[in-house]
């Protein structure tokens, strides 16, 4: 068995506190300074503040490798720590800069709205509260857009006229984007919807922080992952301490954290050998974002077919009680499949090249990715030893490979691979120091998650310009690259050195 890889010198504490204070400051700034009109000038201090929080972030990352002793759970207790305040310092964000706190209690209260429309913050929390509304009263959410139970409400259908009762949630309606698509959330994001609304209907504040216990759940669990890959437990901070991270999920709201939890639980369950538990987490992966499918075969093949019911038992379970609305499930992901476009990368290279050949573009474009994705599952298939080492990378690159290749690559979507990419092992397979020179993927992932939020700029003038996809892409090919070609060269050499 290889030993755990050592560290040269220290990171003195009080470095990673004056990081982590650094840090808490912006983020406060952020949620409670930041203005998010839309303009040009609230766009640009945005990038400008998350920015220098990227640049902390990365020397943080930097430094962990060296912070004591990572064998310890010290160093990630206060990662965590840390990781805590920066997501609780996130959470008024999208309230009045001016009149935050008395906002806040009003929203807790169920008063009123009393968070802005979100802007730079997304506006997709608006749907998840009204979801749980729907639900709380009975009605199937996916049976009915929210304009169809407008509709049903103007002609005084009884069920859609207490929806609207009180004014609270015509103002929740209001705010909702795409009102005439059938929701696309899945069964357990619906459950944790329908929580939200029974501890306090209509409050974002509630929602953020129910998100951020699964958060702080998926850092504890990968916590656990670490120790027993053999990996630094300190290297949780490329992960914890990952500011689109903490935007997206204590910023903005984003019920991807409730399925990235149970996607990080299922691979730690089979790594403890929990098959059954490992299928159970799994299922609720997919029951709260349909995109875990794509791992389906290599979760499968850890687990004794006798043990297959489980996941079969759960996704019913989720799946049964909406049973008439399958088909409405369907159709709405297929739309959001088929329409959206946003942020693309190779995708829309593409479609460019396509279009120029005089080929359909769209379908093109979708096929080329598809055919990624399924290269990929096929290879991970193809290739499975049945290691848990094997898991977690096939899973890095199928899911990676999927949304870089994809035509809608919203920011907060690329956090489902960080995770993985964090308890991935280098490229030899062995156990890695945690430092990011030796993680080609993960450093490239990282990099690409700061500058996705280049995207932000299309709230200036509702328009994609170009030249932010090719420094987001570009940027994170040559990252890859040229941290690959270090790494090999480093060890070639030091292969060479060893042999007299």
């Amino acid at each position: 068995m290889p030993k755990e890889p050592s560290h040269r010198g220290s990171s003195p504490a009080w470095l990673f506190s004056f990081l982590g204070a650094l840090s808490l400051a912006g983020y406060w700034v952020a949620a409670v300074r930041l203005e998010t009109s839309g303009s040009a000038t609230d766009v640009h201090h945005f990038l400008l503040l998350f920015g220098g929080l990227f640049a902390v972030y990365f020397i943080a990352a930097a430094l962990s490798p060296r912070w004591r002793s990572n064998s310890s759970w010290l160093p990630s207790v206060q990662i965590i720590i840390w990781a805590l305040l920066f997501r609780l310092a996130m959470l008024p964000a999208g309230l009045p800069t001016d009149t935050w706190i008395a906002d806040l209690v009003s929203d807790v209260r169920s008063q009123e709205v009393s968070y802005r429309s979100f802007l730079l913050y997304d506006n997709d929390v608006w749907r998840y509260l009204w979801d749980g509304h729907v639900f709380s009263h009975g009605i199937d959410p996916f049976s009915a857009s929210p304009a169809e139970l407008e509709r049903r409400m103007d002609a005084e259908d009884p069920q859609a006229l207490a929806l609207f009762e009180d004014e609270l949630w015509q103002d929740v309606f209001d705010r909702i984007s795409y009102e005439t698509y059938q929701t696309v959330y899945p069964p357990a994001a619906q459950t944790l919807f329908r929580l939200a609304h029974q501890i306090a209907p209509g409050s974002i504040f509630t929602w953020k922080l129910l998100l951020i216990l699964f958060d702080l759940g998926t850092c504890l669990v990968l916590v656990l992952l670490l120790r027993s890959r053999r990996h630094p437990p300190a290297t949780v901070l490329i992960y914890a301490w990952n500011p689109l991270l903490i935007k997206e999920v204590a910023g903005s709201g984003h019920v991807d954290a409730l399925m990235i939890f149970f996607l990080v639980l299922a691979v730690y369950w089979i790594d403890r050998g929990w098959e059954r538990s490992s299928l159970l987490a799994f299922g609720l992966a997919i029951l709260s974002k349909l995109i875990p499918i794509l791992l389906l075969p290599l979760f499968l093949r850890r687990a004794h077919p006798r043990h297959w019911w489980v996941l079969g038992a759960t996704l019913a379970a989720g799946y049964i009680p909406f049973a008439h609305s399958l088909e409405t499930m369907f159709r709405a992901t297929l739309a959001f499949g088929r329409e959206w476009v946003f942020n693309p990368g190779p995708w829309l290279l593409v479609f460019n090249s396509a279009e120029l050949l005089g080929l359909p573009g769209h379908a093109t474009a979708s096929l080329v990715s598809l055919a990624v994705t399924g290269a990929l599952v096929a290879w991970a298939t193809i290739r499975d030893d049945k290691s848990i080492n094997h898991l977690i990378t096939a899973a890095m690159f199928i899911l990676g490979g999927f949304l870089v290749f994809s035509a809608a690559v919203m920011p907060w979507y690329l956090l489902w691979v960080l995770p993985l990419a964090v308890s991935s092992d280098s490229l030899s397979g062995q156990p890695t120091s945690g430092q990011l020179a030796s993680r080609p993927f993960l450093l490239a992932w990282a990099v690409l998650t700061g500058l996705s939020l280049l995207s932000y700029q299309i709230y200036i003038d509702q328009i994609e310009h170009r030249w932010w996809l090719w420094v987001e892409y570009l940027g994170f090919f040559a990252v890859l690259g040229l941290a690959s070609a270090r790494l090999r060269a480093r060890e070639s050499g030091a292969l060479e050195n060893s042999n007299p």
